[in-house]
């Protein structure tokens, strides 16, 4: 009697990963294109702008796999706007997106519960499209809200020996550079503020200046074209000593012009732009927790560093010289005066000391 036998093989389900092999293939077309000098800049500097595909490479993992479509949605979505943004298309901040964008998430897992996990192909088709237009819409509505509340500030005193200034933002750019000329005028710049914001300023006639944020009322932020933070200019001629500590966004400061005696900078996570005078003397405590710090230093600056890195990565110019406590400019070693010393401190991220 001869057997029966039926074809009872099903199709394959994927079980592998895709993150690794688009890790691969990212990396590979990256050194392609410069070996054959198609890219403009470092293959390094691009593959730090392309961090955020491992978000995208997570999110095809998760949808190929079957694991439901709301974080896979979600992660895509994220990955793609970051890559937009790194790139300058976009025109937001890691931090802006995140601020933004994170109630779309509890909207998704919603949506997957109700439908995307129904074991029906129409069901998770019906949840990928409600995501995929509540992501857009999302992005939509986040770049036509309201814009943010802009208030003017200024101090000005006569006499003053030196000016002591204290920033607390809490979220969002901070910029800071001198004024054109010298005057009566110390400070002057914008705030602008967010909803429900607003700033605790102290100024007394001694120079001490102290700005903190306060009221933080909205989770979902609605932010028109014009970015949070503060844009203040200090008199050029005028001693300062300038602290900031800030818990989430940029800090970018532009020193060229200005008369430092002592810096100290404190970011929980987001990036630091720090632009070195041509000459001076100060010490400066540079610190982040997450991100990255960029310092632009002019040719024939004297610098001292000494940096503590964990898991961040430390770039330094070729000509800069190992010491046993850290690395010194050309000028240092050869006697030159105006010593300004940098301490430099990154847990996660990079730490980048270029010519400017």
């Amino acid at each position: 009697m001869a057997e029966t036998s039926s074809d009872t093989r099903r199709p394959t389900r994927f079980h592998g990963s895709v993150i690794f092999p688009l890790i691969l293939i990212t990396l590979g077309i990256v050194f392609f294109l410069n070996n054959t000098g198609a890219l403009s800049s470092s293959a390094w500097d691009v593959i730090v702008k392309l961090w955020p595909l491992l978000l995208i490479a997570l999110g095809l993992d998760g949808i190929l796999r079957r694991q439901g479509v709301a974080g896979p949605i979600f992660w895509l979505g994220l990955g793609t706007v970051l890559v937009l943004s790194n790139f300058e298309i976009l025109a937001w901040s890691f931090w802006d997106v995140l601020l933004r964008l994170w109630p779309v998430l509890l909207i998704a897992i919603g949506v997957d519960i109700a439908f995307g996990r129904q074991q029906t192909v129409w069901g998770a088709i019906l949840a990928f499209v409600i995501i995929v237009i509540v992501l857009a819409g999302a992005l939509l509505l986040a770049g036509l809200g309201t814009p943010t509340v802009d208030e003017p500030i200024s101090y000005s005193a006569e006499g003053l020996s030196h000016l002591s200034a204290n920033l607390y933002p809490t979220v969002g750019d901070l910029r800071i550079e001198a004024l054109p000329e010298s005057g009566p005028v110390v400070l002057q710049g914008v705030l602008h503020k967010r909803q429900g914001e607003t700033v605790n300023k102290q100024f007394s006639p001694d120079g001490s200046l102290t700005l903190r944020s306060e009221g933080f009322q909205s989770f979902y932020p609605r932010g028109g074209h014009t970015s949070w933070g503060w844009e203040l200019a200090f008199a050029p001629a005028l001693p300062l000593d300038l602290q900031v500590s800030q818990g989430v966004g940029t800090v970018n400061l532009d020193l060229t012009d200005l008369l430092i005696r002592n810096l100290n900078i404190n970011l929980g996570v987001g990036d630091i732009v720090v632009i070195l005078p041509q000459s001076g003397q100060f010490t400066a405590a540079i610190e982040g927790a997450v991100g990255q710090i960029t310092i632009l230093v002019p040719k024939g600056a004297v610098l001292k560093i000494t940096s503590d890195t964990a898991l961040a990565n430390l770039r330094l110019p070729d000509d800069f010289i190992q010491r046993d406590d850290g690395y010194v400019s050309p000028a240092y070693e050869q006697g030159a005066v105006k010593l300004i010393t940098l301490n430099l401190s990154q847990a996660v991220g990079t730490i980048t000391v270029e010519y400017r």
